[in-house]
């Protein structure tokens, strides 16, 4: 059987078997064979935002969608009800702070369900923005239901007689003995030795060959549960070693991607990079602004073929053994003054803040 089918079976087990007589959440009704597509019904406290404004709901509706490359690839998860919640869109709910490939089904349900009474939610990162300003005013409120939405674990505790203890005893050390134990199987989605070649990951998992993935970069072996990162520019697999992080954006980059400020350093991907159309210049978003305002050399360089002097300002802000004492810097236009006890910007004339 192919092994993300055994993944969707095991999910479809685990999601009946906790939520089967759970208070609050329940299967409203599933897609595929095995199941790819849920609809999750919650009757928990919530907020929806009509026509009235801002009002009290308590059944809600959600549809998760499991991709083909699931678990490498987060689930989809949008609302079929509308909610008002700073992490919540009319088409998406935003699980990847949270998302590993570890991560259970059933814990992504529950999660969605916290979110929906706001005990669990993010007001930086918003998908909506209305709902994190009207989040941070209304914080005193939350959460607005206190239901407990772990799934109550049915724990059973059969006697067993010392002749069935000792013959599974013998069944586990024959095991041993073949290196064939019943334990030895992948980790992500089930799948036993017996069935298929079994190894290790550079982490300790224990997975199948569908379930290993490499780093891009150093080649080492890695799983679906690594912790692992895709480069944001190219989309090759990084492990946590290779990986860098653009300091704008904290994407992942890999190394041939990296591209730095040429005025402070910094690293950034692609996206987050800027360059002056005159001198080439690689810059960060910051010293980009402010190069629009401060003309670079060589465009002044050509000027000067045109009869156009620098100014002395310029000349002040441009030379290197001077720019790290220049004085304030504007906060309207971003030029950073040649003389430190300017009160008005040299360059735009906006009066400087203390």
């Amino acid at each position: 059987m192919n092994r993300r089918l055994v993944r969707l079976y095991n999910d479809y087990k685990e999601v009946t078997a906790l939520l089967c007589d759970h208070p609050t959440i329940r299967i409203s009704s599933v897609k595929g064979d095995p199941p790819e597509i849920y609809d999750i019904e919650y009757k928990i406290l919530g907020l929806e935002q009509n026509s009235e404004g801002i009002v009290n709901k308590e059944t809600h509706l959600c549809e998760i969608v499991l991709p083909v490359d699931y678990p490498a690839t987060m689930p989809i998860c949008r609302m079929l009800t509308p909610v008002f919640h700073p992490n919540i869109s009319p088409g998406k709910i935003c699980i990847a702070d949270h998302w590993a490939a570890g991560e259970s089904l059933v814990g992504i349900i529950i999660r969605i369900g916290e979110m929906i009474c706001y005990q669990n939610y993010n007001i930086k990162s918003p998908l909506n923005g209305e709902a994190a300003k009207w989040a941070e005013s209304n914080i005193f409120r939350f959460p607005l239901d206190q239901a407990d939405l772990n799934p109550r674990v049915k724990t059973e505790s059969p006697v067993m007689t010392e002749g069935e203890l000792a013959e599974i005893r013998n069944l586990i050390e024959q095991a041993r003995n073949k290196n064939d134990l019943v334990e030895n199987s992948c980790a992500n989605c089930g799948a036993k030795s017996s069935e298929i070649t079994i190894s290790e990951c550079s982490n300790g998992h224990i997975v199948c060959f569908d379930c290993m993935i490499e780093c891009s970069a150093c080649k080492k072996k890695l799983c679906v549960l690594c912790s692992f990162a895709k480069c944001k520019d190219c989309g090759i697999i990084l492990c946590s070693e290779c990986k860098t992080e653009c300091s704008e954006c904290q994407s992942a980059i890999c190394k041939q991607h990296i591209l730095n400020c040429s005025l402070c350093g910094k690293v950034l991907c692609s996206g987050c990079s800027r360059s002056c159309s005159t001198c080439d210049s690689m810059m960060c978003q910051a010293h980009f602004r402010e190069h629009q305002f401060q003309p670079c050399r060589k465009q002044r360089a050509d000027d000067q073929t045109t009869g156009i002097p620098f100014t002395e300002p310029e000349k002040k802000s441009h030379d290197p053994g001077l720019y790290q004492e220049t004085g304030k810097v504007c906060q309207k236009c971003g030029y950073r003054m040649a003389n430190p006890a300017a009160t008005f910007c040299e360059m735009c004339g906006t009066r400087l803040a203390d």
